[in-house]
């Protein structure tokens, strides 16, 4: 975990995976100061949200993974499947964010909107950015491609 020979993204995923694994035999307490101290502020989006996760600061979490997610830093299957994230998947509002992602597509941030409405990102909704009447209004259809 320590090898200062490693990338640094490998490093700190090095890190994450020490305190999980830390955390899932019960011996959080013996690395909680270290997790909690730890400044992910500078680092990749995907490990602001493992931090997190880990720090069980849900409430942040769900205010990054709109970010995360729209700038391509992490995907849905990572959400899904890494297993820092358990937790949080347990949450109410990551249900909300899988059921709103399903029903409005979302475009790919590659073109703008050819209407006048301005496409909103399905995910800013679930996390209680936008109110669910103003994704409807909003959402245009026509130039949107489904949520992978």
């Amino acid at each position: 975990m320590q090898d200062k020979a490693l990338p640094e993204s490998h490093q700190q995923i090095g890190r994450v995976n020490y305190w999980l694994s830390k955390k899932r035999q019960g011996r959080w307490e013996d690395v909680k100061k270290e997790a909690s101290n730890a400044d992910f502020s500078a680092k990749g989006l995907k490990f602001q949200l493992a931090l997190a996760a880990l720090n069980d600061r849900s409430d942040e979490f769900f205010s990054l993974l709109p970010r995360a997610l729209q700038a391509e830093e992490i995907s849905k299957s990572q959400i899904n499947e890494f297993p820092v994230f358990e937790e949080m998947r347990e949450d109410e509002r990551f249900h909300q964010y899988r059921k709103v992602a399903e029903e409005f597509p979302l475009t790919n941030g590659t073109e703008a909107p050819t209407s006048s409405a301005e496409t909103v990102h399905p995910l800013e909704v679930a996390s209680g950015t936008l109110r669910m009447k103003d994704i409807i209004s909003q959402s245009s259809p026509e130039t949107s491609e489904p949520f992978d």
